[in-house]
């Protein structure tokens, strides 16, 4: 379980749901430029149409890695339409709290954003509590 302070009530069937956000800003090569907006995890590029979102925090100087028990979704929506969908390559969230992806187009190829201001949603689980 992320050792977090989050609102509580979410308003949802299962419990312990986790919902985070992030607006980033990339050039056409997908490089951030601006990520201030966001909240509980990191959006770094590793390669074409390849992202790595690291969950974490902060506490003094040190970075603190947030597990959660289960990843349920991530979504990604940008304003130029080029991506169609978000490949799960590798779910460590559990684990190390990264989660690796892969942004496709439409005929299915990695593709990077143009520029553009990236919206992410990532749902998770905080707890391996079932009811």
């Amino acid at each position: 379980m992320a050792d977090r302070r989050f609102n509580q009530f979410g308003l949802t069937l299962e419990r312990a749901i986790v919902k985070l956000f992030a607006d980033v800003v990339t050039d056409g090569a997908g490089t951030t430029i601006d990520s201030s907006t966001t909240k509980g995890f990191t959006v770094t590029r590793t390669g074409v149409g390849a992202y790595t979102l690291t969950f974490s925090h902060t506490v003094g100087t040190a970075v603190v890695a947030d597990r959660y028990p289960g990843l349920k979704m991530i979504q990604m929506v940008e304003n130029t339409g080029g991506v169609a969908k978000v490949q799960i390559v590798a779910d460590n969230v559990s684990t190390t709290g990264i989660v690796t992806v892969l942004l496709l187009d439409f005929a299915g190829a990695a593709v990077d954003p143009a520029t553009s201001t990236q919206h992410w949603e990532v749902t998770l689980k905080n707890t391996s509590v079932t009811l």
